[in-house]
């Protein structure tokens, strides 16, 4: 990760436009938040505790924070980016009106 920001800084000091500048400092922001967001696991789970049942339920919660960690990274990217967003609401309004569901009808005749 520390060779990936390295790379994009020499790209980004080389550079002379400022469309090419701006498009690394946004890389390099982006590293840099990837590189403290994949790091807080290992931080938060530094020292573990001794034998018995506090390592093992540390073990545990250590195994299912690493494994949904990538999950989180993409929703927090998928949920800042307006793009997605935009499709996703797309496509659920296209479904939402092709699709006869009860709780979207608004003639609510069989009940009561």
């Amino acid at each position: 990760m520390v060779n990936v920001v390295r790379i994009l800084v020499t790209k980004l000091i080389k550079q002379n436009s400022l469309e090419s500048a701006v498009t690394y400092s946004k890389a390099v922001k982006a590293a840099f938040f990837l590189f403290n967001l994949l790091g807080i696991t290992y931080i938060l789970f530094f020292l573990s505790p001794g034998d018995g049942a506090g390592e093992i339920a540390f073990f545990y919660v250590n195994a299912i924070f690493q494994s949904f960690q990538g999950f989180l990274v993409c929703l927090i990217y998928c949920l800042s980016n307006s793009e997605i967003l935009n499709a996703v609401g797309r496509n659920w309004r296209k479904w939402r009106h092709n699709t006869r569901l009860p709780c979207f009808e608004k003639d609510l005749r069989g009940i009561g």
